[in-house]
């Protein structure tokens, strides 16, 4: 029966200090991510020479024109079928 209540007790100071620990690793992962996101526009400057330019509005229209041209837009026909249950053309 001692031996039942001992285990008990390490089993609930092992989840204590578990918790906590996770607790802990959940904080500092914040603020290790939080960290590394507001040091990301330092690190784009500092690696590629500076800011990004803005979009090129030609440019933009050129590749949206390539975009169309690439997927064209599909055109539906309905095809009808007949009173023998074959499909006309439509012709008929």
């Amino acid at each position: 029966m001692i031996s039942i209540g001992i285990q008990f007790l390490f089993a609930r100071i092992n989840a204590r200090m578990i918790q906590e620990s996770a607790y802990s690793l959940d904080l500092r992962l914040a603020e290790a991510i939080t960290a590394s996101f507001e040091a990301l526009p330092d690190l784009i400057k500092e690696h590629m020479g500076g800011d990004f330019e803005p979009q090129n509005p030609i440019a933009a229209i050129i590749a949206q024109a390539m975009a169309k041209k690439l997927n064209p837009a599909l055109e539906v026909t309905e095809v009808k079928r007949g009173l023998d249950g074959k499909f006309s053309t439509g012709e008929n």
